[in-house]
């Protein structure tokens, strides 16, 4: 792919070429991406911006052009037009006719966690694996979807299929909390134990995994081994929304330890 002065020139010399605008468009898509990787956001907006005005202009030179259209909807669910976003994969998917799983998978993303449609979601993660069964996203997400749901038994099922793939702590992790929810929901011993081996797994592999002490915790129950982990959930970067919650779980464990010690 050339610089993006090089498309400038390019351009110049030819300003009613899609291929060009499109080109460039993804340049500056790439050039936010990377902005956005270092937290330089402002300068990745602006790239995004000029990503978006190249993507527009393809389509307008080739209104039938699908790629455009996909990029274009990527950036704005980037930048949080998700109405727009949805507008472009649907656009895809009901007149172009697209058979790209992406497209299916990033319109059940915006859906998903956006939307906060999660029928529709689960619908296009589920077309999307019609069409490639090896979409490991599409089975993270769906997992996810299933998991808000409560539905732990699809969850598992799509998380389990994410590891045979992607074997990584937040798989494992995830895996964890389903089993975890679902042995609490009926009670069941086996999927408690599961959920500590996935996140006894997790941190293996990320040994600084502040969630997966925390939830870990939570599975070992009223024990010194929840104990150690809350602590070591909070002395790691726990996020700021779950830090009260490991304070309050640490100090009611403390306490019906304590308790239960005097009782001895």
């Amino acid at each position: 792919m050339k610089t993006i002065e090089e498309y400038n020139q390019d351009i110049l010399q030819n300003p009613n070429s899609a291929e060009l605008h499109y080109y460039r468009g993804v340049a500056y898509y790439t050039e936010g991406s990377n902005n956005w990787a270092i937290a330089n956001h402002l300068q990745a907006n602006a790239s995004y911006t000029k990503a978006i005005a190249d993507l527009s202009k393809a389509i307008e030179l080739a209104p039938n052009a699908k790629q455009p259209y996909n990029y274009r909807g990527m950036l704005y669910y980037n930048m949080g037009d998700d109405d727009k976003a949805i507008a472009d994969f649907s656009k895809l998917i009901d007149e172009l006719k697209s058979n790209d799983a992406d497209v299916f998978y990033f319109r059940g993303l915006v859906y998903l966690t956006s939307k906060k449609d999660t029928k529709q979601a689960i619908e296009d993660f589920n077309k999307a694996l019609k069409i490639n069964p090896d979409c490991t996203n599409a089975y993270r997400k769906l997992g996810d979807a299933y998991f808000s749901m409560g539905d732990n038994d699809k969850a598992i099922e799509n998380f389990i299929e994410v590891i045979k793939r992607e074997p990584n702590a937040q798989a494992f992790f995830s895996l964890g909390n389903a089993y975890y929810a679902r042995g609490k929901a009926k009670n069941v011993k086996e999927d408690n134990a599961l959920s500590i081996d996935n996140f006894n797994k997790a941190l293996e592999l990320n040994n600084e995994f502040a969630l997966a002490y925390l939830n870990r915790g939570q599975a070992y129950g009223n024990s010194e081994q929840a104990i150690e982990d809350f602590q070591k959930a909070l002395s790691l970067s726990l996020p700021n929304e779950f830090i009260e919650i490991a304070k309050g779980l640490l100090e009611t464990t403390q306490n019906i330890v304590i308790a239960h010690n005097k009782l001895r």
